[in-house]
Order: C-alpha cells, then structure tokens, then sequence
C-alpha cells in the first residue's frame, strides 16, 4: 500500500507530457510554480507562530484559513493540469493568485504597502501561463483595483496592518518576488531560447525547403532529359525497325522479282531434262541453262541468308543424321568441282567417328560446301584437302562428340592483315578477286555467322602463295543409334496408281501456271487454274479439288486470305502456299492462315512430288527400263 501511495504521490507531482511541445512546456511551468507557491504558503503558515508575539499568533489563525484555502484551490489546479486542462489551470492560477494580492493589499498598507507590487509579478504569470489577452485583462484589473485602493485612501481609509510591520514579516513578504522572479526569468529565457531553437529549426526547415526545391527542379530537369533522351532511343528505335522493316520488305520483294523468273528457267529446264528424246548437244545446252540458273539461285539464297542472319531471323534446326553419308555427299561434289580444275581432293579421319549425330545437317553442308567451295576456287595448282577429326575432351561424356572440321587449300592464301576482312559480308580481297570466278563475297561471312550460331568460330591460318586453313571445332551430341538408310536414286516419276486427282494452280502470272501445268498433266492429274484469290475460291467451291497450290502474292485478294476463306468451309483440302518470297517468316505465316505446306520458288520437281506423295497419299509409277519414253495409258489413273 505503501508503495501505491508513494507512486500516486509521485504521478500527482510529475509534469505532465502532450504530444503539443508548447503545451507541455506551460504545464511544467504550472506544475513547478503551484508546488513553489504552495510550499512558501506552508512556510508562511509556521513563520508568524515562531515569532513571539500574541498579535501576530492572532493573525497566523486568520491566515491559516486563508492560506489552506489558497493551497487546496492549488491542489485543484495541479487536478487540472492532469487532466489536461492547461489553458483553465492558467487562467484558474492567475485568478487566484490575483485574489490573493488583492486581499494581502489590504491587510499590508494599501497601495503603499509591500504587497500591491506583486500584480506585476501576476501580470507575468498570466502572460506565461495563459496568452497575451488575459494578461491584458489582469493588468487592466490590477490598474483598476490600484485606482480604487487610491480614492479609499483619499476619503480617510487608514490600510493598517492587523500586526505591526517587522522586520521578519517585511522579509517574509519579499521572499516569493525573490523566488518568483528568477523564475520567471529562467522560464522566459527557456521560453526565448525554444524561440530561437523553433527560429532556427524554421530557418532550417526552410532551407531545406529550399535545397528540396532546387534538388526537385534538378532531378525535373534530369527527368525531363531522360525522358527526351528515352523518346529519342524511342523514336531511334522505331526508326530503325521501320528501318529494318524496309529492309526486309525491299530482300522479300527481290527475293520474289529473282525467283519468280527463275521460276520459269530453272521449272521447263526440268521439264527439258525429263524428255529422252533429246539430243546429247540439246540435253548439254539445258545442262547449262541449269548450272547457271542454280548458281543464281544459290547467289540470291545467299543474300537471303545474310539478311536473316542480321535480322537475326535464322534459328538452327537440329536433326539426328549419319555422318559419313552426310561426308560422302560433301566429297563427291567437291571431288567433281576439284576435278575440273585439274586438282587432287583428298578426305581424311582421325579418330573414332561417331556413327550418326545430332546437329542442322542442311547448314552444316552448306558451311563445309562455302569453305570447299572456295579452296577450289581459289586453288590455281595443287590440292585442297577436308579432315574431321574427333579431338579428346577434357571430360568423358560419351554422349557427346567434340568434331573437328578442317579445310586446307595449296592456293593463293591471305595476308595477316586482310584475315578478318575476308569474314565480313561483301568483302572480297583485291588478290582473290583476280583469281575469283565470281560471287557476291558473303559465303565466308555467312558460314562464320552459321558457326557461331552452333556455339563454335571459325579459324584461319594463312600465308600468302603457300595456301590456306580453316577450321572450326563442334561439341556435338552423338546419335550412334540410327540405322543405315542408303537412299538409292529414284528413277523418274512418271504416273501415280489410284483414282484421278484434281489439283489448282492458283497463280497471277501465266508462266507459273503453265509450268506447274506441264509438270502435272504428264503425270495423270486433272488440273483447274486460277488468276486470283477470288477465283481460287470459286474453284474450290465449285469443283472441290483433292489439292490447291496457292501463290500467295496475287492482286485484289492475296493467298493468305484466300485461304482463310476457303478453311472457313473446307477443312479437307490439301492447300499448299507457293511463294518466291522464301523467308521463314513466309513459310509461318503460310501455316497459320491454314496452309499444310509451303513450297518456295523456283518449283523443284522432286520436292514438290516428295510434298505431293506426303500429303495427298500418293503412290507413284517409276519410269523402268522397259518404257523409258512418255508414260502409257496403263500408268495414268483412269
């Protein structure tokens, strides 16, 4: 109990905290001054029963009733101030206090006793507890009752003391000034001193105010630049895939303006080629017409091949092979290529080779075709040489193979200083373009550009007339598991078994529809032709072909909207997009409109009649030895 009595005491007299500072600082002046006062009034309480007087025991009775009125109004106010009433235990304060001068005025000589000087002392007080308009109010009502105290001692009154002024009362009367007043002035110095911390804080404040400004004006400035930078980027950005998309429509469109002729060329010479009826000069003089329009073909694949790869269009397509048919084709066409130049070819191994593998075996061919390519080309005497080796690995994985490919050449070689040069596209060196038999100087670049697409770089060792090597090292995964397929040499196809077939030739230009024309009747097929997506579509409707090669670029409505159309009622028809726009994208935007195939131009006769064999079923009739001529009724479907 005690120790609850103790913590009641102790929160009674501990000053108050609010979360308002100044509030708090006014309850800690309240707080300390109400204990102060009610202290000296418990000490004036004893004083006058210590002097030896039976006047001034007299009047100590009558200023105990006084005084312990006063501390229990000081008690209500500390309440007060608890309860959070602060402004009230001001006001409260300065009003009692003013009451109690007013009176002890009275009783001390009027207003040339000792007491009346204390108004200012309450004047102060209020100024400090309160606001400036109260204190206004107790120093006008100080001013009033001081001019009141005046007139009552001009009609006669006499303010006489109750007890005789001594020494030690006059001390007693001074000593609250004594003590009130250094605190008044140590609480105004607080007071001026929060002042000038608040001043100083606001100063701050508003420096940092404005350094914030100026940082925020900067980092708008910065932003705003950013964003001008980020629209320019933006606007670069856009430019360059209009850019690109330029480019891409200008190589789509020449693509499509080179191989619609060669279309025509390359198509009747296969035509051409299938007659046995012509002569050995004729079949010479269309050989001809051949190599040359697949050397055209092969300089617009790559240019094609260039623009896919700065596009970054050209994506690998792996596929499980085996690796020594795969080099036997390598070697015999460059075997025949070196042998019209009159120079010796020779294949080399070292190591175990594994069986099969896993790799894009049509790029692979046509990096090793570009680099034998060149050896011959540019190898006046002497021989060119292709080595695979398999080189150890750091680690045994047996599931991978580590191939080296590697081609040296007896030719015209490279000075050091043109060695990288030869690996950019168009580039063809003033010495190799003497010797040159012509090309569009972007096969090495492509082959380099293929080669690190598999995740290896092509090398070069070379000095000038002692000949060239290069070579690249491939990580591979072995595919031991293939079996043999020894493709024999189809025989020419002349017929099919089954019942007849209808096919439409949709097609703008009249060539192409006549080529394909020429290539098809002879084999049995009814065919229906079409100059336009609209008519393509009336022909499906109408005559419900089995298959539809649709041109994809025509006038009015294109083949790719031709076949959506046509899918919205026949999802049967075997529909296969036929373009001289070869680009990959072509080909997915072919099957997505919903066509099965896509098949590029110049029209090659054993790839359409694989794709044909492949979607529509078929079974074809080989020319034999017996009919070598023109195919008979009996192989034409009735």
């Amino acid at each position: 109990m005690n120790n609850n009595f103790r913590k009641t005491v102790t929160t009674f007299f501990t000053p108050p905290s609010f979360d308002d500072e100044e509030k708090s600082r006014r309850a800690r002046f309240l707080l300390i001054l109400l204990q102060s006062t009610s202290g000296l009034l418990l000490i004036a309480l004893i004083i006058p029963f210590l002097i030896d007087s039976n006047t001034y025991r007299r009047f100590a009775i009558v200023q105990t009733y006084f005084f312990v009125a006063v501390i229990a109004a000081n008690f209500l106010l500390i309440w007060l101030i608890r309860r959070g009433s602060v402004t009230l235990t001001g006001l409260g304060l300065a009003i009692v206090t003013w009451l109690v001068i007013a009176i002890g005025s009275i009783y001390s000589g009027g207003i040339m006793g000792p007491t009346f000087p204390y108004f200012l002392v309450v004047i102060l007080i209020a100024g400090f507890v309160t606001n400036t308009r109260i204190s206004f109010v107790i120093a006008i009502a100080s001013v009033l009752y001081g001019i009141v105290l005046v007139w009552f001692h001009a009609q006669g009154w006499q303010f006489t003391p109750p007890a005789p002024i001594i020494p030690e009362t006059t001390l007693f009367s001074f000593v609250p000034g004594f003590l009130i007043v250094p605190l008044l002035v140590y609480l105004h110095q607080h007071s001026f001193q929060a002042l000038l911390t608040r001043i100083q804080h606001t100063e701050a404040e508003k420096r940092a105010a404005e350094i914030y400004q100026i940082r925020n004006q900067e980092l708008q400035q910065e932003i705003g630049e950013r964003k001008r930078v980020e629209n320019a980027l933006l606007k670069a950005k856009e430019e360059a895939e209009i850019a690109n998309q330029a480019k891409s429509d200008f190589l789509s469109n020449m693509s499509h303006e080179l191989r619609t002729p060669l279309n025509g060329v390359i198509g009747y010479t296969q035509i051409l080629q299938r007659d046995s009826t012509l002569s050995s000069s004729q079949q010479h003089a269309i050989e001809t017409i051949s190599q040359s329009g697949n050397h055209l073909l092969a300089l617009i694949n790559d240019i094609l091949d260039i623009a896919r790869i700065e596009a970054r269009r050209l994506e690998l397509q792996p596929t499980a092979f085996q690796l020594n048919p795969f080099l036997d084709n390598i070697v015999r066409i460059i075997s025949e290529r070196a042998e019209q130049k009159n120079l010796a070819f020779r294949f080399e191994t070292a190591g175990a080779l594994p069986n099969g593998t896993l790799a894009d075996e049509t790029r692979l061919r046509q990096v090793l075709l570009n680099l034998l390519g060149n050896a011959v080309k540019f190898t006046p005497a002497g021989g060119v040489t292709l080595r695979v080796t398999q080189l150890p690995q750091e680690t045994a994985v047996t599931k991978l193979a580590q191939l080296r490919f590697e081609v040296i050449d007896t030719g015209i070689g490279i000075i050091p200083a043109d060695q990288q040069k030869i690996f950019e596209p168009f580039e063809q060196l003033h010495s190799r373009q003497k010797n040159s038999q012509g090309g569009t100087g972007l096969g090495l670049a492509i082959s380099q550009k293929l080669v690190q697409a598999m995740g290896s770089q092509i090398h070069l060792q070379s000095s000038p007339n002692t000949g060239s090597r290069f070579w690249f090292d491939l990580l591979l995964p072995v595919a031991n598991d293939i079996n043999p397929t020894q493709q024999p040499e189809k025989p020419r196809v002349i017929g099919y078994q089954g019942e007849r077939r209808t096919i439409l030739v949709a097609d703008d230009v009249e060539q192409n529809r006549s080529l394909l024309l020429n290539l098809l009747q002879p084999l049995g097929f009814t065919t229906l032709v079409a100059s336009s997506g609209h008519e393509a579509i009336a022909q499906v409707q109408q005559q419900h072909p089995d298959i539809v090669l649709m041109d994809l670029v025509m006038p009015e409505l294109n083949g790719w909207e031709a076949t959506k159309a046509i899918r919205a009622f026949d999802e049967q028809c075997i529909i296969i997009a036929v373009s001289a726009d070869a680009f990959e994208q072509q080909k997915i935007e072919a099957i997505r409109h919903g066509c099965n195939a896509f098949l590029s131009k110049p029209v090659m006769v054993d790839t359409l009649l694989d794709m044909l064999a492949a979607y529509g079923n078929f079974e074809w009739v080989y020319e034999t030895a017996v009919s070598p001529s023109a195919p008979s009724e009996s192989i034409i479907p009735p």
